[in-house]
C-alpha cells in the first residue's frame, strides 16, 4: 500500500474492512485479469493490516527522555550544479572559505556528480558568479531551514524520528525540498510560506 494516509487509517481501524474489500474489487480484477472472490480479497486485507500491527509492535519508539529544540532560519537560498571533479570542488572550497566564519547560514552536500550548496540569500550573488560556469539543475529562493537539534543521546538510538517528522509534515501538507542531519540534529529546507507552520509541527512532533 502506497498510500500513507490509507496506511494510518488501516492501522488505527478507522476503515471498514468489507466496504474496502468492495471498493477494491473491480481494480484488483483488472489487475489479475480475472474474476476475484470477495471473501478470498478481505481476508488479503485483514492479513496486511495484522503485518501492519506486527511492524508497529516490533518498532515501539521510546521518546519520554528525548529533548530538543527547533530554530528557523529564514532568507535562505538552494542551488544544484552538477560537478566537473577538481574545478568545481576548488571553486566550492573557494566559496566554503568566503562564506564560513561569517554570519551565514551554509550547508553543502556532495552526491555522485552532483553538488548541493543550502546557504543565505544574501550569498546568492557570489554563489551564482562563481557558478556561472557551472550546469545548474535547480535554484530556489525564498526557502527557510527548520533545524532540529537534540540535547540527549536518545536520538540517536530512537527508531523512527525521521518517520515521526516527515509524517507529521505530510499531514500537513508541507512540502521538504532537502534535508540534512548531523550526530544530534536534523534541518529540514522548507518554502517560506510554509515555515511557520512546519515550525509548530515539529516543536510537537514527538507530542
Amino acid at each position: 500500500v502506497r498510500d500513507q494516509t490509507l496506511l494510518y487509517l488501516l492501522r488505527k481501524g478507522i476503515i471498514n474492512l468489507s466496504a474496502l474489500a468492495d471498493s477494491m474489487k473491480e481494480d484488483a480484477e483488472a489487475f489479475m485479469g480475472e474474476p476475484v472472490n470477495k471473501g478470498a480479497l478481505f481476508m488479503n486485507i485483514k492479513r496486511a493490516v495484522q503485518d501492519l500491527e506486527k511492524d508497529d509492535s516490533k518498532q515501539p519508539i521510546s521518546v519520554n527522555s528525548i529533548d530538543y529544540e527547533v530554530v528557523m532560519t529564514s532568507s535562505i537560498f538552494a542551488i544544484n550544479i552538477k560537478s566537473e571533479g577538481e574545478v568545481t570542488r576548488d571553486i566550492l572550497n573557494r566559496f566554503n572559505r568566503i562564506v564560513s566564519g561569517t554570519d551565514n547560514f551554509l550547508n553543502i552536500t556532495e552526491s555522485g556528480d552532483e553538488i548541493s550548496i543550502v546557504t543565505s540569500e544574501k550569498n546568492r550573488v557570489l554563489c551564482e558568479e562563481m557558478f556561472r560556469k557551472a550546469q545548474v539543475l535547480s535554484k530556489i529562493s525564498n526557502l527557510s531551514c527548520i533545524v532540529v537539534t537534540f540535547r540527549s543521546s536518545g536520538f540517536l538510538e530512537t527508531e523512527g524520528i525521521l518517520y515521526r517528522a516527515f509524517k507529521r509534515l505530510y499531514y500537513e501538507n508541507i512540502n521538504v525540498y532537502e534535508i540534512y542531519s548531523t550526530h544530534n540534529k536534523m534541518a529540514f529546507v522548507i518554502s517560506h510560506e510554509n515555515a511557520h507552520r512546519a515550525y509548530d509541527v515539529l516543536n510537537k512532533f514527538l507530542d
